[in-house]
């Protein structure tokens, strides 16, 4: 079986942080975690760059906020 996990965010990079961090924790890590960003600022990404998220299998749909 494979899991996938959804995360759906808007200008929250603290938030979406926290979840990730909980992603980590979890004793069976997911295979799949898609970010749903409905028009972030760009620059709200720059953490996923960096140990741990790095190592995360993250895949991110954006579209710009068209309010």
């Amino acid at each position: 079986m494979s899991v996938s996990v959804v995360i759906s965010t808007f200008n929250n990079p603290t938030g979406l942080r926290m979840c990730l961090l909980g992603m980590l924790s979890q004793t069976i890590s997911p295979d799949q975690i898609i970010i749903a960003d409905d028009g972030s600022r760009r620059a709200d990404y720059r953490f996923l760059n960096e140990t741990p998220f790095s190592f995360l299998p993250i895949d991110t749909v954006w579209h710009p906020d068209r309010g």
